[in-house]
């Protein structure tokens, strides 16, 4: 998992293997520059539910500095590595973390080439698709009797809204 935030605090937490989240919350005005990175096995969609603040990330080969609204999201692709800076930070969000090995056992069946797919970063575009199950996976109640079946049916619904919206396949 990342640690991108040292300012802010985790609220929740929940693992089911083909996807986890943790939710974040940040309140403070200070400006912190932290260094990052994402691990080989995981895609990281960053989805913004309310509030906002100042933001940069260098991860080398791209900067962002787009606006951080509710609605918007943005991605660390696998071994992503670089800083982020941020401040005036008052914002709640959601890190979703997607494992790549059962993204591509999902897609075998459909003859997707998994290797073949390139993620996009939307840069802190709005995306109501993302924003809908970010906002679905942070209400699942993390010991729940259905907790799996809920976190793995958003699982599915994130991989799909990557690769139609967010990636080299997208029309």
């Amino acid at each position: 998992m990342l640690g991108w935030f040292p300012a802010g605090r985790i609220e929740r937490r929940i693992d089911t293997g083909a996807l986890s989240a943790d939710r974040w919350r940040l309140d403070h005005d200070k400006t912190v520059e932290v260094p990052i990175a994402t691990p080989q096995n995981s895609l990281l969609i960053c989805a913004h539910l309310a509030g906002s603040m100042q933001w940069r990330a260098d991860l080398g080969s791209r900067v962002v500095t787009d606006p951080v609204l509710p609605g918007t999201c943005c991605i660390g692709l696998p071994d992503d590595s670089g800083t982020v800076q941020y401040g005036d930070a008052h914002a709640d969000f959601v890190h979703l973390h997607l494992d790549m090995k059962r993204m591509r056992a999902l897609l075998l069946p459909d003859g997707i080439d998994f290797d073949a797919i390139e993620f996009i970063d939307p840069r802190n575009a709005a995306d109501p698709e993302i924003d809908r199950i970010a906002r679905q996976v942070v209400q699942i109640m993390p010991d729940g009797p259905t907790t799996r079946l809920r976190l793995d049916s958003a699982a599915l619904a994130l991989t799909a809204a990557m690769i139609e919206r967010w990636s080299n396949l997208s029309p």
